[in-house]
């Protein structure tokens, strides 16, 4: 034992002496949480050991990071080294043992004396101080371990992303957790991972609302298993926009539960024809933070297209069919029970002002920036910068479910960086879509624009829109033949009009989503300035509007858009 009988209320602690094979000796402490009895009630009453775990292994060494970045080597550390930690078989944490360093107890009995106190209250300032260093990088997160702890009773990651840097995969995502995700999937108790490889599976800069890992399992057998993991980013102003969202909640359901569901509708309708809309949910859970683990479509031979050209006519056409077989597959649920897709709602609402006008804000304050540039485009600025004060009433109005109007199940976020392709001998053959965190129950007309304004080419959209809705009509209506449901079919006019109805979408898409749609490789979207109130339209984001693609685009469609009367 390492704290003598009486102490150490909350937890037992064990020291251990290791003798390694070359002689060498090593210590460490282990302790673990009571259970049985009301010292394991009391434990748990309080989330004490897992408060510890999260105080140990994430929040103190970040705030000591601060420390070090700042005056390195100058402070110590706030406690002893966490070496490992976990709940299997019952909640633990390895960390250093501090005695081999020479610290030791005072005698409690007696009392400390004025030079211990003063070193404790200094330690516990500079602690003190470290915290709110934390928090001010938080922006406007009350993310104190011990006030989240105590306000909502959850371990929150504090890993704060700078710009796009993301950190390492967590230290959960070991070879415990792999095997019981592939033991689940598999129905069998006795796959044993030999070793495993974890590598980010989204590029730096893309995946802006979760982490995404790729798995690369070996078993006993020698036999290869790959897996992504997608986890939801904690801390700051990304954590809000998610929460905001419900975008990790409602990928979940989507994923493990409604898409399945109107794949089986189509599959039951005819058997074989029809592949899944997306990967394959393997397993699902909140501990210790909300995950996901689907199946790699990379090993399928899934691919990203480079969104940087935008699509071409092949993959648009292919996107548009695939869309509306998902649209009117929801139609056919609906039907069944309408619940289960309009429990989806649009994110973009009156109560989400505060966390997401500022993303509409701030784009249309850099389109102005880069507008006032350009020579004959004089009469578009004061229009722009009116349009800053509105523009968010405006999209809300447009998102809104109209329960007068045709309405399906949207993707949500359709751009080409959430769809995958799949090609044989060069010839595109299939797709899938990712990344479904802001599905919703609306009209059909805001997949359509997102999709087009944001992912095809300056020729798909300049020339054949209007083939691309034929190809989608054809697909919607086939697809409600099908599935029995053709009394929501709607003719080839009623979508052009519907479309043209939903004009202003098609703005909102080309100031906001387009320019990071079109982002060189080497820049990256800066989620945390897009968000900021009054951002700074000039910052590390104004580069996409700068981009040559993005430029020439826009002096074509602002005439349109004006046109339109959409800028008044």
């Amino acid at each position: 034992m390492a704290n003598a009988d009486g102490d150490g209320y909350l937890s037992y602690m064990y020291r251990i002496i290791a003798t390694l094979q070359d002689s060498q000796e090593r210590r460490v402490i282990v302790k673990c949480q009571p259970l049985g009895g009301q010292r394991e009630e009391f434990v748990k009453s309080l989330d004490a050991f897992a408060k510890e775990t999260h105080m140990l292994s994430e929040t103190l060494p970040t705030m000591h990071r601060l420390l070090e970045q700042a005056k390195p080597g100058i402070y110590p550390p706030f406690t002893a080294k966490c070496l490992h930690h976990g709940k299997e078989p019952i909640p633990f944490i390895v960390m250093e043992d501090l005695r081999e360093s020479g610290f030791t107890l005072a005698t409690r009995q007696l009392g400390l004396d004025l030079a211990h106190c003063s070193l404790a209250m200094k330690t516990l300032a500079r602690m003190h101080a470290s915290s709110l260093a934390l928090y001010d990088k938080m922006r406007r997160r009350s993310s104190f371990a011990h006030l989240h702890f105590f306000k909502e009773g959850v371990p929150s990651i504090m890993v704060k992303a700078e710009g796009n840097s993301r950190p390492g995969p967590p230290s959960w995502l070991d070879k415990d957790f792999i095997q019981r995700v592939l033991r689940s999937q598999d129905g069998d108790p006795t796959i044993t991972v030999t070793s495993y490889e974890v590598s980010m599976a989204n590029a730096d800069g893309d995946g802006y609302l979760s982490y995404m890992y790729r798995i690369i399992a070996t078993l006993q057998d020698s036999q290869e298993r790959r897996v992504i993991v997608k986890c939801q980013p904690l801390g700051g102003q990304r954590e809000e926009l998610i929460e905001s969202l419900d975008a990790f909640a409602k990928e979940t359901q989507m994923l493990s539960e409604t898409l399945p569901r109107m794949h089986r509708l189509l599959d039951q309708a005819k058997p074989g024809v029809y592949p899944p809309f997306t990967a394959k949910c393997l397993h699902h859970g909140k501990e210790p933070i909300p995950f996901i683990v689907m199946e790699d479509l990379r090993e399928s031979g899934f691919t990203l297209a480079t969104r940087q050209l935008g699509l071409d006519l092949a993959h648009c056409s292919l996107a548009m069919k695939t869309l509306a077989r998902m649209h009117a597959s929801s139609l056919a649920l609906y039907d069944k029970n309408p619940e289960a897709v309009k429990c989806f709602r649009c994110p973009v609402r009156e109560d989400s002002r505060e966390m997401v006008a500022p993303f509409y804000e701030n784009a249309v304050r850099s389109l102005t920036n880069e507008v006032v540039k350009w020579p004959g485009f004089e009469e578009y600025v004061p229009k722009l910068n009116k349009l800053v004060d509105t523009i968010f009433d405006r999209v809300v109005h447009c998102y809104i479910r109209k329960e007068d109007e045709l309405n399906v199940l949207c993707h949500g976020d359709a751009w080409c960086n959430n769809m995958m392709f799949k090609y044989s001998n060069d010839t595109l053959e299939d797709m899938r879509f990712v990344d479904l965190q802001v599905s919703f129950f609306s009209s059909p007309a805001l997949d359509l624009h997102y999709f087009l304004y944001s992912s095809a080419s300056e020729e798909v959209r300049i020339n054949h829109i209007d083939s691309l809705l034929e190809d989608y009509h054809t697909s919607f209506t086939e697809t409600l033949g099908i599935l029995d449901c053709s009394k929501y079919a709607i003719s080839l006019e009623q979508l052009r009009k519907i479309f043209k109805d939903y004009s202003f979408c098609g703005f909102i898409v080309s100031t906001s989503v387009m320019p990071i749609a079109i982002l060189e490789p080497e820049n990256n979207f800066d989620v945390e300035e897009a968000l900021a109130e009054n951002g700074d339209s000039s910052g590390r984001n104004a580069k996409m509007y700068e981009n040559k693609l993005y430029v020439n685009a826009m002096k074509r469609l602002l005439p349109i858009f004006e046109k339109d009367g959409l800028l008044d």
